[in-house]
């Protein structure tokens, strides 16, 4: 079965039934062995933890809803039964050092725009780019500035599509 790179986008889509792209990851991971970064894992925590904890207001059901995600994901034999073919791959050192000269060299794609002149480093993505970079492994986004970044330095990608 062929690997390929899914982002934070597609992790959630695969964890959450409620998600517009869990259809389409569900099938897709029938179909092929999805690779996470480490980092995306730690990104879909803490954005479930804030959506389900209500902005940190109930604690203890973000909590609930980290666990719940960690014992998933952490059942490996679990999820090949249930058709979910995943590896997550480890993030290096070197990989963080690389991340953050990739967000210098190339800031449109990994450094967002706040409120009264903020700026907010895309880590995660940066990340997950270095690891696309590495692999060259097909990488699944709905994200529009890592496609473009795909585009523009030649890396394969494939669109997550609501379904």
């Amino acid at each position: 079965m062929e690997e390929v790179l899914v982002d934070t986008t597609g992790l959630w889509g695969l964890t959450y039934k409620d998600s517009k792209f869990h259809n389409f990851m569900k099938e897709l991971v029938k179909q092929k062995i999805i690779v996470i970064p480490a980092t995306q894992i730690l990104e879909l925590l803490i954005v479930a933890y804030r959506e389900k904890s209500s902005h940190g207001k109930f604690f203890e059901e973000g909590l609930k809803q980290i666990q719940a995600i960690s014992h998933f994901y952490s059942d490996i034999e679990k999820l090949k039964l249930l058709d979910i073919n995943i590896n997550f791959h480890p993030i290096s050192g070197s990989d963080i050092k690389s991340a953050a000269e990739l967000i210098l060299k190339h800031p449109k794609y990994f450094i967002k725009e706040g409120p009264n002149g903020t700026k907010w480093l895309e880590f995660i993505d940066a990340t997950t780019a270095i690891i696309w970079q590495k692999t060259q492994l097909t990488l699944y986004t709905a994200d529009p500035k890592l496609i473009k970044f795909g585009e523009e330095n030649g890396l394969p990608h494939e669109t997550i599509k609501a379904l």
